[in-house]
């Protein structure tokens, strides 16, 4: 069982006695929590991504770390000898809990720099991997690097949905790619869904894991992990089975304009077709700011302009009710993100407006 920086590998049970001056802030970071690990620490904390709020520490049991570790391990056939790459912030969940399935369950650990491309000068045979969209949309446009992801058993894909447009890239690979349905609060992904060889439209929840709504239509989970409390989401979806759901956009993502309310996640889905049959780069995001007359009325943000305006105001007249037509467009350089990738929205348009 390694650990491997920077092209050179360290075996764990020699964890202790690592000591590089060289090593980044990243790769730091990682082998205290790795010595911390080793060391039998019994608690942790986690920082939540900030996407609704400003971010906060939760705490977390070794015991807990173990379980979610076992059930990703179960789900994803992860097993003892197998590679991992670890590219993602581990002061989060997602980069934390990569490290943390490594080491309960001996695996070898290749830490990678976070970037937008991971794999572009990987020379390791990996199994299993977690990425963000934006490293997923990167690692796919790129020949070399697209062929490597291809070779990879296992893809987590989470922290922000996920475009039709890279579903579509996505389809062609013929190795497992996942988006998962995940939180802070239930340590990493609590559902997955399929996104190539069956793709599913569901997310079938982990073993262990139960769902319900609340009177708004919410989902609330209950996780082993959690020890039978139950986790209220702020998540509208649609209950399908006991197992499984469709997700539908966060309750509190609705824009009421003149009377009429917009659910924005429905709306972008509407508006992700223009982006793909202009195979355009760009991202965007809907939202809404105030108006004197309808009290919020409905603008887009768009990531590098690649199209003419004309073409996607004609795309808004054929395909979207005059109610959910944005009244204003903004074209922005970049968007502000969390580190894990969300689109912070209301710190764009705070800029912009």
């Amino acid at each position: 069982m390694f650990l491997k920086i920077q092209s050179k590998k360290y075996l764990i049970s020699e964890i202790a006695s690592i000591s590089d001056i060289s090593f980044s802030d990243f790769e730091q970071k990682a082998v205290e929590f790795i010595k911390d690990w080793q060391n039998g620490k019994e608690m942790f904390e986690l920082s939540t991504s900030g996407t609704t709020g400003n971010p906060t520490l939760i705490k977390f049991t070794r015991k807990q770390m173990q379980l979610s570790a076992e059930m990703t391990a179960k789900a994803f056939q992860l097993e003892k000898g197998q590679t991992i790459l670890v590219c993602l912030n581990t002061d989060f969940v997602a980069g934390k809990m990569m490290l943390v399935r490594a080491l309960h369950l001996g695996m070898n650990i290749i830490l990678e720099e976070p970037s937008s491309n991971p794999l572009l000068h990987s020379k390791d045979n990996i199994h299993f991997t977690a990425l963000v969209p934006l490293q997923l949309e990167a690692i796919l446009n790129n020949k070399i690097s697209a062929q490597k992801a291809n070779q990879l058993n296992t893809i987590l894909v989470g922290g922000a949905p996920i475009s039709s447009r890279l579903e579509e890239k996505v389809k062609h690979l013929t190795n497992n790619i996942f988006h998962t349905y995940a939180m802070t609060e239930t340590l990493s992904h609590v559902a997955v869904r399929k996104l190539n060889n069956n793709k599913q439209s569901t997310y079938n929840v982990l073993d262990g894991v139960k769902i319900q709504q609340d009177d708004r239509g919410c989902l609330i989970v209950e996780s082993p992990v959690n020890f039978g409390e139950k986790i209220i989401t702020n998540d509208n979806v649609q209950i399908i089975s006991e197992n499984e759901f469709i997700w539908l956009g966060r309750i509190d993502n609705v824009i009421n304009s003149g009377g009429i309310k917009i659910h924005i996640e429905a709306l972008e889905s509407k508006i992700e077709p223009f982006f793909v049959h202009q195979k355009s780069n760009s991202s965007f995001f809907v939202d809404a700011i105030s108006d004197a007359v309808l009290g919020q009325k409905i603008v887009i943000c768009i990531e590098n302009k690649s199209f003419l305006v004309e073409e996607l105001n004609d795309f808004f007249k054929k395909n979207l009710s005059k109610y959910e037509i944005p009244k204003e467009i903004y074209f922005v350089n970049s968007f502000h993100r969390t580190p894990t990738g969300k689109i912070l929205r209301k710190e764009t348009l705070k800029h912009i407006v």
